[in-house]
């Protein structure tokens, strides 16, 4: 319910890939190399979102907030991930 009214429910029939963290995190954290392949052709696709960039919601204040927390996630995953997901 939006608004108290009902939504009809919708799936999905394509893929789409959704991320909230830096792309380059993506790629370094996700050992799979199939799985990187799809990310990559998904990206070049167009068919990638992170919506906190929405466009309707992004004054620079916010968007220059957003920047330096992407730019955060690199210091984060290496501090509390490490290694994690590299070699496996």
């Amino acid at each position: 319910m939006i608004y108290d009214k009902e939504m009809p429910l919708t799936i999905a029939k394509t893929e789409h890939l959704w991320i909230q963290v830096p792309k380059g995190i993506v790629y370094k954290y996700v050992a799979d190399e199939g799985l990187k392949a799809k990310i990559r052709q998904l990206i070049k696709d167009k068919k990638c979102t992170n919506s906190l960039f929405y466009n309707k919601d992004l004054r620079f204040k916010r968007y220059v907030k957003l920047k330096i927390n992407m730019l955060n996630h690199y210091k984060k995953y290496k501090k509390y991930y490490g290694k994690k997901g590299l070699d496996e």
